[in-house]
């Protein structure tokens, strides 16, 4: 059997996987472009941990209105820089 080389879709494919792998931990968050508020469920703000953010915020924004609805990404690090403070020197 004849070596067939990859389509070039797919070693672009290939590619992003391995990319994404090696992408930070992010959260995804829906919010409300009325308010400007997080969407809320039971209370509870609706938050996605992934290291895909973009398939996340695709699929969070699934069957909403965008004039509606927003996502906004963040880095682990970076929501963890923000809200915990170091600890104090001995």
């Amino acid at each position: 059997m004849p070596f067939a080389p990859r389509s070039n879709a797919r070693a672009a494919t290939d590619a992003a996987d391995a990319a994404a792998s090696h992408q930070a931990l992010c959260a995804v968050q829906l919010i409300d472009r009325r308010t400007g508020s997080l969407h809320r469920v039971n209370g509870r703000p609706l938050l996605m941990l992934t290291r895909k953010p973009l398939d996340a915020a695709a699929e969070l924004m699934s069957g909403r209105d965008p004039a509606i609805w927003e996502t906004r990404t963040e880095a682990i690090e970076q929501l963890a820089r923000q809200r915990i403070a170091p600890f104090p020197a001995r």
